[in-house]
């Protein structure tokens, strides 16, 4: 992967987890935290719908690999709810 294809996917990933901090309604910590949770959620979200013959919906392509939008800040914000169960409640 480029240079280039690396700062978009991060560029990419905060964006998604954002969004699944909205849609979980915890805030899960700094920039660097919401960034690894939103990797954790694209890669899985990307796994996922080849393994269970799911819908892509919306995709992003960076450098050749696809990542389906919908089911990445779905992931993202389920990882970001089971953070908030385990870390407790800190709103935003």
């Amino acid at each position: 992967m480029s240079v280039e294809g690396i700062v978009f996917l991060f560029a990419i990933a905060i964006i998604f987890g954002s969004i699944g901090e909205s849609l979980a309604g915890f805030s899960a910590g700094n920039l660097l935290v919401r960034t690894a949770i939103a990797f954790i959620g694209a890669l899985i979200g990307r796994w996922l719908p080849q393994q269970f013959g799911m819908p892509t919906l919306q995709t992003v392509t960076i450098d050749g690999s696809t990542y389906p939008i919908v089911w990445c800040i779905a992931l993202a914000a389920l990882f970001t709810a089971v953070a908030g169960a385990v870390w407790g409640q800190r709103t935003h």
